[in-house]
Order: structure tokens, then C-alpha cells, then sequence
């Protein structure tokens, strides 16, 4: 298997451009004659939109629901090969030039992940920065969240940062946000399409999942495939979250959000918006936030191991979840690397 590369600069998506926004060696400014923020417009002589585009083979292409495009977060060798050339437009004097960046392999980070963390950010605002759901977390932070949720009770703004947050565990967010900040009843609804497969079918009803709703019978329309008869009917849920009244804030509480929220903080995000619990600020969401856990089993000859989604989130409106994701209520794009913009605006939001 050919080793993984990246480009001495990094180029990432941001705000619909394919932007540089720094350099792996002390001298690329000057090697390239280009400056961080510089923009990537074509590869090869080919626009970078229609590039990537046609690079569905090779890697795994998302989709900019603002701009309705297909995109990557990040462009590597793996797309494009050592020899491609790019053309850039510098961010300073609005040059053009045509580049043939240096290729290298890898180098893989095993870096610390960031700790979940309170503070407050003004005499009126509490912040939560969430950068994982994981199920080990539940415990050990439920003691951190709800010391720190005594100490905001008089204020009138509550940030949860889930802006970098792959995921991990429901039971995290359910035990330790929603249930002991909610004021009332909270309600949601999903349903789940399965592949009308005998494989699949014996993961399903391993599990006792009831096929509950036919599909003639849901009031919304559903995606085009779920009609066919390679999905069976539906399974539904609601789910009813009861208030524990533990602490007395009364104040707005805002989720912000972003194309890295995926899994459990994006089935967050889900059941935000469709409460009301909190109102979302940031772009779309990364997707997978609706469903239960994957297959995985193992082929016989080679023993390779094989992780297939076992459905089709489908939100309460029919769309597929993986395709619509979840979009804000405050359309924010920051640059790449600005955390701290949307914030700002938070905090002189008047509430």
C-alpha cells in the first residue's frame, strides 16, 4: 500500500474557497511567492471545483449545502498526485501563479486530544467547550458540568462549543446537558430505514427492532429509494426528555457548530433543534447523527473487516440526515482557524 503524503502547504475548505493557510517549511512564502490566505482556483488547468468533483473515486466527498457543491476538507497527493499544478491567487497583490507544491510522507500526530472544559467568559456568559462525547468522559465531567452550571445560574447566556466534536456517546449530552438544564418536556422523533437484506435483517432483529411504521403511512415525503423495495417500512421514535430541575439557569443557551460535528454530537445538535432546547450558531453539520451503531463482520478468505452503516437516519421531516445534515439557526462561517469570531458576536448579542 503507497504511503500517505501531504503538500508542504496545507489547503483547506473555507467559506466555499480552497484556501492556504500556512507552510510546513520556514522558507514557502518566499519558494512559492504566495502568502497565507492565498487561493487555490484550478488544478491542472481545471477549476478546482470541477476537480474535486471528479475525484469521488478517490476519496470521500462532502457536500456545501450553503453553496450546493462537493468539496474536501483538505486537499492532499492522495487527490492529485506529486506532479499536479496548482493555481494560486495570492492574497496580497492578487497575483496569479501556477505551482507545483513539494510533496512529502506523512507524518502521523498522535497529539493529546483537547479537554473538555467551563469557564466564564464575562460576568453574564458561561462557556463549555465539548470536544468529545466520549462515554468515558460521562461520569468524570457530569462533576465538572454541574458544579460549573450552580455558578451561572444568574446568567443570562450559556455557550456549549461542540465545534470540534466527533462524537461518542448520547448518554453524554442526555445525562449531562439536556436533562438537568431543561425547563420543560422536551419531544423528538427519527425514523430509520433498513436495507431490505438478509444480512441486514439479522442485525435488526438481533436487536428487536420493531419495523413499527409503514412506509404508506408516513405523513412527510421521504427520500425517493426508502419507496422502493430495497428498504423495508420504518422503524419510529419518540422520545420524550424530562426535565430534572436541578439548577436554576433561565438563560439562552447556544450550541455552535460546524462541518466537524458528527455521530452523537450531531444527533446533539439534531435534538436541539428540533426541542428548541438551544439555538445554533455556526454552518452545517458533519452528519451520522441519526441511527445505531454500524455492522461489522469479517469476510472469510481474507479476513478483512468490514464497518457498514446498518441504516438511514431520516429526521422528522423525511429528509435523509446524511444528505440534509443539520443546518443553523445563525448562518456564521469563520475562517479557518477563527474560533473566536462567533463568539464575539455572542457576547455582544443582547438577550
Amino acid at each position: 500500500m503507497p504511503q500517505k503524503q501531504d503538500y508542504d502547504v496545507k489547503m483547506v475548505y473555507s467559506q466555499g474557497n480552497y484556501t492556504i493557510v500556512e507552510g510546513y517549511s520556514y522558507n514557502w512564502k518566499e519558494k512559492y511567492n504566495i502568502t497565507n490566505g492565498s487561493i487555490v482556483l484550478a488544478v491542472n488547468g481545471t477549476p478546482i471545483d470541477s476537480t474535486i468533483k471528479e475525484s469521488y473515486r478517490k476519496t470521500y466527498l462532502r457536500f456545501d449545502p450553503f453553496r450546493e457543491k462537493l468539496y474536501v476538507q483538505i486537499i492532499t497527493p492522495d487527490l492529485f498526485g506529486e506532479n499536479a499544478i496548482f493555481t494560486v491567487k495570492n492574497a496580497t497583490n492578487d497575483a496569479i501563479v501556477n505551482i507545483s507544491f513539494f510533496a512529502f510522507p506523512k507524518i502521523w500526530s498522535y497529539s493529546s486530544v483537547k479537554s473538555n472544559y467551563a469557564t466564564k467568559l464575562s460576568e453574564d456568559c458561561g462557556y463549555v467547550y465539548l470536544n468529545s462525547f466520549s462515554s468515558m468522559y460521562i461520569d468524570s465531567d457530569k462533576t465538572m458540568l454541574f458544579n460549573f452550571y450552580k455558578q451561572i445560574e444568574n446568567c443570562s447566556k450559556l455557550i456549549f462549543d461542540i465545534r470540534d466534536n466527533y462524537g461518542g456517546s448520547t448518554r453524554y449530552w442526555y445525562e449531562n446537558i439536556i436533562e438537568p438544564l431543561a425547563k420543560t418536556t422536551l419531544k423528538y422523533e427519527y425514523y430509520l430505514a433498513f436495507r431490505n437484506g438478509k444480512y441486514v435483517n439479522y442485525f435488526r432483529e438481533n436487536r428487536s427492532i420493531t419495523l413499527n411504521m409503514p412506509k404508506e403511512n408516513v405523513k412527510v415525503t421521504l427520500p425517493p429509494e426508502v419507496y422502493t423495495k430495497d428498504f423495508t417500512d420504518l422503524f419510529w421514535e419518540e422520545v420524550t426528555i424530562e426535565p430534572q430541575q436541578q439548577f436554576n439557569f433561565n438563560g439562552k443557551i447556544y450550541l455552535l457548530t460546524s462541518d466537524s460535528v458528527y455521530s452523537a454530537a450531531e444527533s446533539f445538535a439534531y435534538v436541539c433543534k428540533q426541542t428548541q432546547f438551544a439555538e445554533l450558531y455556526g454552518t452545517y453539520t458533519g452528519g451520522d447523527g441519526i441511527g445505531i451503531d454500524p455492522i461489522v463482520f469479517v469476510l472469510p478468505n481474507s479476513k478483512l473487516v468490514i464497518r457498514i452503516p446498518q441504516v438511514m437516519g431520516i429526521k422528522a421531516n423525511g429528509e435523509a440526515d446524511e444528505e440534509s445534515f443539520v443546518l443553523p439557526d445563525y448562518k456564521f462561517e469563520s475562517a479557518y482557524g477563527d474560533y473566536y469570531s462567533l463568539i464575539e458576536l455572542i457576547l455582544q448579542e443582547t438577550v
